[in-house]
C-alpha cells in the first residue's frame, strides 16, 4: 500500500537516493535502524549533518544515538537528536555538535506510528570534524 507520504525526491538533486522507513509495510512501533562504523575520533568537537522528512497523520519518532565503546563492546547510548511527529512534506536540516572520550558509532533510529499514514526518511548524513557554524 502506498501512502503518499514519503519524499518525492532526494534531498540533494532531486533523482538520488534516500532512505525510507515506509510505515506501510511494518507494524505500529517498529523500529528501523542505521548505523555507522565504529569511530576511534575521541575528545574532539564533531558536527553531524544530516536532511530528514516526517510526514503523515501518523508518523511517530525519529532518534539519533550516540552509541559509546569500550574494548569493542557497547558501554553507553546517549540521546542526540529527537524529532516526534509530522511537519511539512519538504527536506529539514540537522547540524548536531558531539564529542565523544571513547571510541563511537552513530544509530539513527525510526519508529512507526498507529497506521500507514506516516513515513520517515533520511538523506545526505556526513560528520566532519568540528563545530557547525
Amino acid at each position: 500500500m502506498f501512502s503518499f507520504t514519503g519524499p518525492l525526491v532526494d534531498h540533494t538533486s532531486g533523482f538520488g537516493y534516500f532512505a525510507l522507513m515506509p510505515s506501510s509495510t511494518n507494524p505500529q512501533n517498529s523500529k528501523a535502524r542505521f548505523y555507522s562504523t565504529i569511530q576511534l575520533t575521541l575528545n574532539q568537537e564533531q558536527c553531524l549533518r544530516f536532511f530528514y522528512l516526517m510526514f503523515g497523520a501518523d508518523v511517530d519518532t525519529f532518534n539519533v544515538y550516540l552509541d559509546q565503546y569500550e574494548n569493542n563492546n557497547f558501554v553507553n547510548r546517549l540521546l542526540i537528536w529527537k524529532k516526534y511527529g509530522s511537519s511539512a512534506r519538504r527536506w529539514y536540516e540537522v547540524a548536531k555538535t558531539f564529542s565523544s572520550s571513547k571510541p563511537w558509532k552513530l544509530t539513527f533510529e525510526g519508529v512507526v506510528g498507529k497506521s500507514f499514514l506516516g513515513d520517515i526518511a533520511i538523506d545526505d548524513i556526513s560528520v566532519v570534524l568540528g563545530m557547525f557554524f
